[in-house]
């Protein structure tokens, strides 16, 4: 399961012995039509104990979701209607990801911008690539075809990468509009913080559990979110809140990549 949907890479995937491939944006349909192909018979026996809760979700129905929660409105950036089939009706979940997304994403062309100036080639692809990511993931069509030929441009070491750089910037700032006016439409819940903002973190306790989040990281493994959920109360101090939201941020929405930037960021800060 990948980004990568250039032409070729499916090739290269077969031919290194994967079973078959599937891109991001995920199909939901294609992906369980993909899992049955490929499990059949052996699907009842998977065991999925730290997936349960999010495969039922998954499964909840449209309708359902539509009964109990307000009908959102028609946005120009966000295509409100298929991304709330990406999300099999969850609106909740819909909303979450938006607000995530504009609290992550805001300054990405400028992070993106920064990064193609210092000849950073590989921070420039890494960033180009996660947002190309969720913009297809909530249905943002024109951001996702605007990062989808910044990141053409970039692997080709184009000199016309600054102008598709102005597309990109220019399709997030209406994405970014359009997230504003839901949540001015339907406000989030505010949720008490009792965590604490003073405390001095723990080193002792904390080497081990970050040394094995960084594992759960490379291996894309989503054990990593109830771990960071367990770290969250010692790391939510005013040292080192900021970047510890942003990786908390990454996993909601599994971006495992950026994840391990802002942990690289805080085990670096910790001198751990």
């Amino acid at each position: 399961m990948t980004a990568h949907a250039m032409q070729g890479d499916r090739e290269k995937c077969l031919n290194a012995q994967m079973d078959d491939y599937i891109t991001k944006p995920i199909d939901v349909d294609k992906f369980f039509a993909l899992l049955e192909k490929w499990l059949m018979d052996k699907i009842e026996q998977l065991q999925l104990n730290e997936t349960q809760d999010t495969m039922q979700n998954i499964e909840t129905s449209a309708n359902t979701a539509e009964q109990t929660t307000p009908v959102l409105p028609t946005l120009k950036a966000i295509n409100i209607p298929k991304a709330l089939v990406r999300m099999r009706g969850k609106q909740d979940l819909l909303l979450r990801l938006l607000h995530n997304f504009k609290a992550q994403k805001a300054d990405m062309a400028q992070q993106i911008s920064a990064a193609l100036q210092a000849k950073d080639m590989s921070t420039a692809k890494a960033l180009i690539h996660s947002l190309k990511g969720e913009a297809g993931t909530l249905e943002t069509t024109a951001l996702f075809v605007a990062t989808q030929n910044l990141e053409q441009q970039v692997l080709q070491n184009s000199s016309e990468q600054q102008a598709y750089l102005l597309v990109v910037e220019h399709a997030l700032l209406e994405v970014l509009k359009d997230i504003e006016i839901l949540e001015q439409a339907i406000p989030q819940s505010a949720e008490p913080d009792n965590l604490p903002r003073d405390t001095e973190v723990n080193r002792a306790e904390l080497t081990k559990n970050l040394q094995e989040l960084k594992k759960l990281l490379q291996d894309n493994n989503l054990r990593a979110k109830k771990l960071a959920k367990t770290i969250t109360p010692q790391l939510q101090v005013s040292a080192y809140a900021e970047h510890w939201d942003k990786l908390l941020q990454a996993l909601a929405v599994l971006d495992f990549e950026i994840a391990q930037t802002y942990l690289q960021i805080v085990t670096e800060k910790l001198k751990i």
